[in-house]
């Protein structure tokens, strides 16, 4: 018994001591281990060899093995780095150890993204009746798209299928139209993306009465806000209630109320506007009133590609305001318009009118005179220049203290305001010596001076200044308390430009200086090119049309331009310009037809002229190239001064061509003559011609 148990005892203790010594090699056993056997990947994503450990008893040591990956068909697969990017498919991922068992990663690429759809445009409103196209898209998947899935398809507000017709369909209903697109990709994934448009009925057309394009006046006008794809609208809608500014003023009727809702720039478009027949129009004028704080609108085309700032900021917050468009803004068309505002969040827009501006056309003008201001009709014409609301209008059909007919009163109150006039039809700029504007301005505060601008259908083509005499030596200088012509020679624009029109607005040099300026402008017309028909002569003034073409410029009253005709007067071979000047200092100007290109002139440029007095003439200033409207303030220095000029006989004053390329700041062409003196007699000039000599005098 002793024996047995004794034997007991030994196996235990046997097997207690191969238990340990079993489990001490075991916990000590050397292998790789990994954190995962098996990677999903999708398709167009980089696949980085995870981190392996190296395992030997209580010691762990992280990337120590080496590593390989092969597709199913065995091959190794170049890596970067330890990455790479797996095509749809299986990979092995093999990790080795010197000495060790490898270890396999399973890797399984798959597409399973379907492909993305991408409206590149889409209108959320459409008008009853219309053509919609279907919208434009882009499709794009890595895999690829499988062009035999691409559907198009749109269904009614009922549900039913319409039929696309050349990639359109016709709004016949009002509701919402669902446009749907589908698409499937080269692994057979599918998207599907669907739109809503909505149909609102057109029976708003003919509602705004007048020329009014918009009025609110009618829930209906709610429709005519739609979106500007792709950007968003500012939250709308129809007040009948109207809107009464901080002056009392009210509108209309009803307005639109718009209130911005994002700090980037917000856009939204008016559509279905009507105008009966083809009217010409001058441009289109917006009333509207804002609450908050504007920092930008703009009117667009419906196209957006041509479009006008409109100057709020010049008017005052909580107040009605009328805004002058540019005619070429507005697209007849489509008789839409859209807008864009710029403000802080919660700024409120009201819109009480946009009103189209028809051209009124004087009937039996002569064809160089634009506008006579003698109608009750141009009230409808007068446009702002600048600060809208710093300006007051009004036709005056009785005239003004000497003037030719009807006058416009333009009082500019505020820095900035001004008078603006678009021409019925745009002249070309290469047949226009002069755009001329009859105008009496009242004095005014010497730091101040008139800005003018002449416009083509792409805005200002030429601008400049005109300053009081007594304030500034510019030759652009302003004649208070008479009448005066203020001419602008256009032979300076490109030849293929058209004038459409010409501004006015005055600029304050002093912060504390507050006068208002009015001006009364009686005519604006044009002088025509009068070229000589002789050889060698620039200007010859044996026509009346010639003689239009010299222009007073500077002073009041200060000479008579006439057309004098052979015999009259001191005897010529034909007619002449005759000048009358009273005890005053005065001169004249005339534009050359073409260009003069002195390096081609032996000798140089001639005036014919006849002085029936004597006098001593001073400051003559001869040819000088344009560097913008009358050159500014960059006067030329003169090509020759304090000449005592002959009289009692026909004589000729020279200006030497070499002489004239001297100071015409590098130029070597002559484009007009301005000569100037300070005569203080009565007396009369007569200018016979203007022409090239060839031989040294």
């Amino acid at each position: 018994m002793k024996s047995k148990n004794r034997k007991i005892k030994i196996f235990s203790v046997f097997l207690l001591a191969f238990a340990a010594v079993f489990l001490a090699v075991g916990c000590n056993k050397t292998e790789i281990r990994v954190e995962k056997t098996e990677y999903a990947v999708e398709f167009g994503q980089a696949f980085t060899v995870p981190r392996a450990f190296v395992y030997s008893g209580k010691t762990e040591t992280e990337n120590a093995a080496g590593y390989a990956v092969t597709d199913s068909d065995g091959k190794a697969v170049k890596m970067t780095y330890g990455t790479f990017y797996p095509s749809v498919g299986e990979y092995t991922l093999t990790y080795s150890y010197e000495g060790l068992k490898d270890k396999t990663v399973r890797i399984v690429c798959a597409d399973t993204v379907a492909p993305k759809i991408d409206l590149i445009d889409f209108a959320d409103d459409v008008w009853v009746g219309d053509s919609v196209p279907f919208p434009r898209y882009e499709l794009s998947d890595i895999s690829g798209i499988n062009d035999g899935t691409v559907t198009e398809a749109v269904t009614d507000p009922d549900g039913n299928k319409v039929t696309l017709t050349d990639g359109a369909f016709i709004a016949g209903k009002a509701g919402d139209y669902t446009v749907t697109i589908t698409a499937e990709d080269n692994a057979g994934n599918k998207s599907v993306l669907e739109r809503k448009t909505t149909a609102v009925s057109s029976d708003m057309h003919g509602l705004g009465g007048n020329n009014k394009i918009w009025s609110f006046d009618a829930p209906q006008f709610s429709g005519a806000v739609a979106r500007v794809f792709p950007y968003g609208k500012p939250n709308h809608g129809i007040m009948q209630t109207g809107f009464r500014d901080s002056d009392g003023e009210i509108s209309d009727n009803g307005v639109l109320k718009l209130t911005v809702t994002d700090t980037s720039e917000q856009y939204f478009m008016l559509r279905g506007g009507l105008l009966e027949g083809e009217t010409l129009l001058s441009g289109v004028k917006i009333r509207l009133a804002y609450v908050g704080s504007v920092l930008t609108l703009k009117a667009h085309s419906a196209d957006l590609r041509q479009s006008t700032s409109l100057d709020v900021r010049g008017g005052k917050a909580n107040s009605w305001m009328e805004l002058f468009i540019d005619r070429a803004v507005w697209s007849k068309n489509h008789n839409d318009m859209a807008f864009s505002v710029k403000a802080v969040p919660g700024t409120e827009l009201y819109i009480d009118y946009v009103e189209a501006m028809p051209y009124y056309s004087e009937p039996d003008l002569p064809d160089n005179v634009l506008a006579t201001f003698d109608k009750a009709e141009y009230e409808g014409m007068l446009q702002y220049a600048g600060n809208a609301s710093g300006v007051r209008q009004e036709i005056l059909l009785g005239g003004w203290r000497g003037s030719d007919g009807g006058v416009v009163k333009v009082d500019m109150l505020a820095d900035s305001s001004g008078f603006k006039y678009t021409f019925a039809k745009p002249i070309a700029a290469k047949d226009v010596a002069w755009l001329n504007v009859r105008m009496y301005i009242e004095d005014f505060d010497i730091q101040r001076r008139l800005h003018y601008g002449v416009f083509g259908e792409s805005g200002i083509i030429s601008q400049g200044w005109m300053a009081k005499d007594d304030y500034s030596s510019d030759v652009t200088g302003i004649a208070t308390g008479c009448w005066k012509t203020y001419s602008f020679p256009t032979f300076h624009y490109p030849d293929d430009s058209e004038i459409t029109g010409i501004e006015f607005y005055y600029l304050q040099r002093n912060s504390t200086s507050s006068d208002i300026v009015t001006a009364y402008i009686d005519e604006i017309s044009y002088a025509p090119h009068a070229p000589s028909s002789k050889d060698g002569v620039i200007v010859d003034f044996d026509t009346k049309e010639s003689v239009d073409t010299a222009v007073n410029f500077r002073y009041c009253n200060m000479e008579k331009y006439s057309f004098s005709a052979a015999g009259d007067g001191a005897a010529a071979d034909s007619g002449k310009l005759a000048i009358n000047s009273s005890r005053q200092s005065s001169g004249f100007q005339t534009v050359f037809s073409s260009p003069v290109d002195l390096n081609s002139v032996t000798g140089g440029i001639y005036v014919k002229y006849y002085l029936d007095a004597e006098a001593d003439m001073s400051g003559i200033t001869g040819f000088y190239k344009s560097t913008g409207l009358f050159a500014g303030s960059s006067v030329p220095p003169p090509a020759q001064s304090g000449v005592t000029l002959e009289h009692g006989k026909w004589a000729y004053l020279y200006f030497d061509a070499e002489t004239l390329k001297g100071k015409l700041d590098g130029s070597t062409s002559a484009y007009y003559l301005y000569l100037s003196n300070s005569l203080k007699q009565t007396y009369t000039l007569y200018i016979d011609e203007i022409g090239i000599y060839e031989e040294t005098v």
